[in-house]
């Protein structure tokens, strides 16, 4: 394969809402992040006498991004995970950064930054002898999706 990367470069923060300068705080031991994406929803268009539904694309907007990680449920040892709880018990809003590595060094990333809050927390125990998972799934709730103008280094610590 000539181009990609490898998964270990992405990096996801978050931050309060209304902090400035913003401080991101970095999720750990992460394993696949998927989404958010801009996707167009659905309209129908299908009219009388018409033998199958016909559609068209109508505004686009934002899935959810969902976040799988290793799951280390010991505060003492994960110190992101007390503050996403809150934020699902909440439903408080945060701003969310993703990051990808644009080298294979990984000392250059470019980012994608929204604002949304934490819909679900879930912990996949799977069966005796598997790795435990938890996904952390983020609703956006702004149309707002901006992508760096150029790579650089990290923003999140």
């Amino acid at each position: 394969m000539q181009g990609g990367y490898l998964n270990n470069g992405i990096r996801v923060g978050y931050a309060p809402l209304g902090q400035s300068p913003i401080q991101w705080r970095r999720i750990t031991q992460i394993v696949s992040v998927d989404g958010p994406n801009v996707e167009p929803r659905e309209v129908d268009i299908t009219v009388h006498g018409d033998r199958f539904q016909r559609t068209m694309p109508g505004l686009p907007g934002l899935t959810n991004m969902t976040v799988r990680v290793m799951a280390d449920l010991d505060p003492a040892t994960n110190l992101w995970l007390d503050d996403i709880l809150n934020y699902e018990s909440s439903l408080a809003e945060a701003h969310w950064r993703i990051e990808y590595a644009t080298n294979r060094e990984m000392t250059k990333f470019r980012g994608r930054e929204f604002i949304g809050y934490v819909s679900a927390v879930r912990i996949l125990a799977g069966d005796p002898g598997e790795r435990m998972l938890m996904e952390v799934i983020v609703k956006p709730s702004t149309p707002d999706f901006v992508w760096d103008p150029a790579a650089g280094p990290s923003e999140i610590p």
